[in-house]
């Protein structure tokens, strides 16, 4: 008798990240479609890296004015190697959880396509755009696609509960190990900040370490002429 021959399920990876860091712009705009070309299938989880220490937000929040300029340029310099569009919002550091709080709750209204959607949507007007991320009207132009009626999202942007869910979500990436963002968990395999995940993507790790050793772009006057001399800049509290 002939039976038919059994498959594997496909594998399963899990991209943790935070609107609060560019170096996870880099990361989602790339990395993802990697492992779906691997034929894995992927889970988005926005979490508030400041949380995942248990120290607040205060990683962010207390970067140097020298640094945060730093990331700027450090994050300009690879996006252009890479061809990426790139456009720093009006302020950074900021506070990321009602973005983050958006995703889940379209997660949990329309399922993992739509805040999937939604996460591309933010992306664009934060990190390509440079639209102001405190800007109520960046959130519902994001959210404008997955059918959810204005009155809604705001009613959701004013409730307490929003940002309880990002809390959750951030302590349970913290069980399975999750100590700063970009993070990838491919088959229980945890890569932990922008380094390790870039190397998931062999352009991407290539484009970060030229920028190592380039010189700091024009107007970067606060940016140190090697990235060398800077530890890795991922946001974990």
């Amino acid at each position: 008798m002939n039976l038919p021959r059994r498959t594997t399920a496909p594998g399963h990876a899990t991209f943790y990240f935070d609107f609060g860091d560019p170096y996870a712009f880099l990361a989602a705009r790339r990395v993802p479609e990697v492992l779906e070309a691997r034929g894995l299938t992927l889970g988005l989880v926005p979490i508030d890296a400041g949380l995942l220490s248990g120290a607040g937000r205060s990683g962010a929040a207390g970067l140097a004015p020298g640094v945060r300029g730093y990331v700027i340029d450090d994050v300009r310099r690879i996006a252009a190697r890479l061809g990426m569009p790139f456009a720093a919002p009006p302020v950074f550091p900021f506070d990321a959880r009602c973005l983050l709080g958006l995703c889940l709750f379209v997660r949990e209204r329309s399922g993992q396509e739509a805040m999937a959607a939604v996460a591309d949507a933010l992306w664009h007007e934060i990190w390509e755009r440079g639209a102001d991320p405190r800007d109520e009207a960046t959130l519902l132009r994001a959210a404008r696609d997955v059918a959810i009626p204005e009155a809604t999202l705001r009613a959701a942007f004013d409730d307490p509960a929003l940002q309880a869910r990002v809390g959750r979500e951030t302590a349970r990436a913290r069980e399975r190990g999750v100590m700063s963002v970009p993070a990838v968990d491919e088959e229980s395999h945890l890569f932990c900040g922008f380094e390790a995940v870039a190397r998931l993507d062999p352009k991407l790790a290539q484009a970060a370490e030229a920028g190592e050793a380039g010189p700091a772009p024009e107007g970067g006057k606060n940016a140190p002429e090697r990235r060398g001399d800077m530890p890795d800049w991922t946001f974990s509290g």
